[in-house]
């Protein structure tokens, strides 16, 4: 009996000393067999579209294919596709995979900014630790890659390399990461308001930083170029991207477009009465943005590391509810920095939980074909939670302003 009790005393004290370790293990574990439940799910753009590229991939040649347009995505995950498509496993399954590797590696980088948020408190283990531990099982999250098949957590992984250097103050890799990260998907461009935002504020880098944006896409794109692919075609990919459902002022997305209009079947068909409403909504955008920046220059506000977290957050909230054409998952990234939003300020929880209902709302839209609530309502609520959101940041500002005076 003695043997035994000294067994247990035993494991409970190795428990004791290494639970934040097989927090993180079971953690791993636990979603991984929530996203196999997913695995073989099948959605439409997976049968309409991802299929089809892999096959056409397969049929001519794999990575000598990418000479050519497929698709409508840039060749950077082209060129994954065209890797895969050597390998002797399912297309669906492959895909998938590499989806979920990068899921991990945003949970982790999630857990290394918390951490350099946190670097002067003794608990930043185990704020890092909740944060890995709340984006690996976040449903969104989940749902995107195991279930959806989709990509966004690989352009998201590396967004979020972008900030955590850019919060460490390596700018050129800061600038890398986010080039790397719009070679991938047009929506890393959501993160460019902060990066001028950081330079206004800090003037602790050129603006000939911004060039490295397009010069890495470029060196992303290099596999592609070198068996024949035009280098025009590396930009170009994303103006076509913004004609694609052009017809939609918003598809399956709380944006301010969906209070207004008709959302029967996830989707708003643009009138004739209102054929230019995108285009001020694009541009209405981008002065707020403009407006934003004169603010900073004005009134020389300082940024300190988390309100550069906050900002970005309201950015992409921002951005996403007033552009045109967004659809589905271009809360994506919003969902995972609302984590970290979380962490720094946990009182504020109906911020980034509002965030993921109104993001996890169009996935079940999406997925289901169900439509429970009326997107104009999530449209409202979503509104709200921005303007909460920007107020709070606001006044984190004036205090930031007082407290840096004082000292």
């Amino acid at each position: 009996m003695k043997f035994i009790n000294k067994i247990e005393d035993t494991l409970i004290e190795f428990c004791r000393k290494h639970s934040l370790e097989i927090l993180f293990g079971l953690t791993i574990v636990i979603s991984l067999i929530i996203k196999q439940k997913f695995l073989y799910y099948e959605s439409n753009d997976y049968k309409e579209f991802l299929s089809n590229w892999m096959e056409t991939i397969r049929q001519n040649g794999g990575l000598l294919t990418l000479k050519n347009s497929i698709g409508n995505y840039n060749a950077p995950y082209l060129i994954i596709m065209a890797i895969l498509s050597y390998l002797p496993i399912d297309d669906l399954i492959a895909i998938k995979i590499v989806s979920i590797i990068f899921d991990y590696i945003i949970s982790v980088v999630v857990m290394l900014i918390i951490y350099e948020l946190f670097k002067n408190d003794k608990k930043k283990h185990i704020y890092a630790l909740i944060g890995f531990v709340i984006t690996s099982l976040l449903p969104t999250v989940v749902l995107n890659s195991s279930a959806w098949a989709q990509c966004d957590s690989i352009y998201t992984a590396f967004a979020l390399l972008s900030i955590l250097f850019l919060i460490k103050e390596k700018n050129i890799k800061a600038f890398i990461f986010l080039g790397v990260a719009f070679s991938f998907k047009l929506q890393a461009i959501f993160l460019l308001p902060i990066f001028i935002f950081v330079y206004l504020s800090k003037k602790n880098f050129s603006l000939l930083n911004f060039f490295i944006i397009p010069v890495t896409n470029i060196v992303m794109c290099l596999p592609a170029i070198i068996v024949g692919k035009p280098i025009g075609d590396c930009f170009l990919v994303y103006l076509e991207q913004t004609k694609d459902f052009s017809q939609f002022i918003a598809m399956n997305f709380p944006s301010a477009y969906s209070i207004f209009m008709n959302t029967e079947g996830g989707s708003n068909l643009i009138s004739n009465t209102i054929e230019n409403l995108d285009t001020f909504g694009t541009y209405f955008t981008i002065f707020c943005f403009i407006i934003v920046a004169f603010i900073f220059i004005n009134k020389k506000i300082k940024l300190n590391n988390k309100l550069i977290i906050k900002i970005t957050l309201l950015s992409i909230m921002f951005a996403t509810f007033m552009l045109p054409h967004m659809h589905d998952r271009y809360l994506y990234m919003a969902d995972v920095i609302s984590i970290i939003y979380l962490i720094i300020e946990p009182k504020k929880f109906y911020i980034p939980l509002g965030i993921n209902f109104a993001s996890l709302y169009t996935y079940i839209e999406y997925l289901t074909g169900t439509h429970a609530i009326p997107m104009y309502l999530v449209s409202i609520m979503f509104a709200v939670i921005i303007f909460c959101m920007a107020k709070d940041t606001i006044k984190d500002i004036k205090k930031a302003e007082i407290k840096r005076r004082i000292e």
